[in-house]
Order: C-alpha cells, then sequence, then structure tokens
C-alpha cells in the first residue's frame, strides 16, 4: 500500500510541475512544443539492434508459431482419443509457411497502393502525396526494388525508421 501511495503521489507531483511549465509557456509556441517534446519523450530512442541479435530473434519468431499448433494439435490428439469415433474423421493437418521468408511485391501491388492512398501530406514525407501519386508509372518500380531489398537483406532504411506525435489543442488547452 506505501508503494501506490508514494506512486500517486510521484505522479501527483509530475503532473503539478508539467501543468505549471505549460502554464508558463502560455503564448510561447517553442515553448510549448519543447514541453510536450520532454513530456512525450520523443527523444528516447530504443539502440539500435545488431543483425546477428535481429536475425535471432526473427528465427526464434518464426519458430514459435509452428510449435505453438504442434503443441494445440497434440492437445487435441489426446483430448479426441476419448471421444466417440464419430468425431475422428480425418483431417488434413496444414503445415504453416515459415514466417522467415517474405515474398517480393510486384509493381502493380506497389501501383495499386500508391493510388489508394489518402490525399493528405505529412511533413515527415519526403513527396507529396498528390505529386507521388502522379509519378506512380516512374516510382512504382523504385519503390518495388527498395521494398525486395529491404526483404531480402532483412534490413529497413534507418532513415525511415521515424514517427511524429503531435498534439492537438483543443478549445486552446492541453
Amino acid at each position: 500500500m506505501a508503494y501506490r501511495k508514494a506512486n500517486a503521489k510521484i505522479n501527483a507531483s509530475r503532473s503539478a510541475y508539467y501543468t505549471a511549465l505549460l502554464a508558463e509557456a502560455a503564448g510561447d509556441q517553442r515553448t510549448m512544443w519543447r514541453t510536450a517534446k520532454e513530456l512525450l519523450h520523443s527523444d528516447d530512442r530504443q539502440p539500435d539492434v545488431s543483425p546477428p541479435e535481429a536475425a535471432k530473434r526473427c528465427d526464434g519468431f518464426a519458430k514459435y508459431f509452428p510449435e505453438k499448433l504442434g503443441r494445440i494439435a497434440d492437445t487435441v490428439r489426446t483430448l479426441m482419443q476419448s471421444a466417440p469415433y464419430y468425431h475422428l474423421q480425418p483431417t488434413r493437418r496444414h503445415l504453416p509457411d515459415k514466417l522467415c521468408v517474405l515474398y517480393g511485391v510486384t509493381v502493380d501491388e506497389v501501383a495499386r497502393l500508391i493510388g489508394s492512398l489518402p490525399g493528405k501530406t505529412s511533413t515527415a514525407d519526403f513527396m507529396r502525396t498528390s505529386l507521388l501519386k502522379s509519378t506512380v508509372d516512374a516510382m512504382a518500380m523504385p519503390t518495388v526494388r527498395l521494398a525486395d531489398l529491404s526483404f531480402s537483406t532483412g534490413v529497413f532504411p534507418s532513415a525511415l525508421k521515424c514517427g511524429r506525435v503531435s498534439t492537438l489543442l483543443k478549445n486552446g488547452k492541453l
């Protein structure tokens, strides 16, 4: 119980601190965004995983589901031994594909996906969505090549591993 009270006081103190910072920053947009960024911890970055470690994780993930399905099948088989005969109709067992294989994409798939993009453009985008849609014939093939390289090497460009969290003000208050 004491840890809950301490945690509640810490959270209340943190809340009061950021509320005061945001109140002081009222009218100063730069300070407001710096405080919001600090509040959202947007500078926290996870360390990059080494290629051998990434491969190890992928292999473990790829093995997990087939092993899990095998355990489920064994449990079902054990339970079915006590079931009446008419429940024991043979079924064809499907062996799942390994999840470590990603198949290449086609120009038609990429063109269809680009065509289905919403018209909105983010400031994090390298090019406007409308420009990408209007140049789909020229951009689909390089996009396919990038996707295929990423799938075959298991490497995704670091420059594209970014996201942006932005606070939307409601009624001028946070």
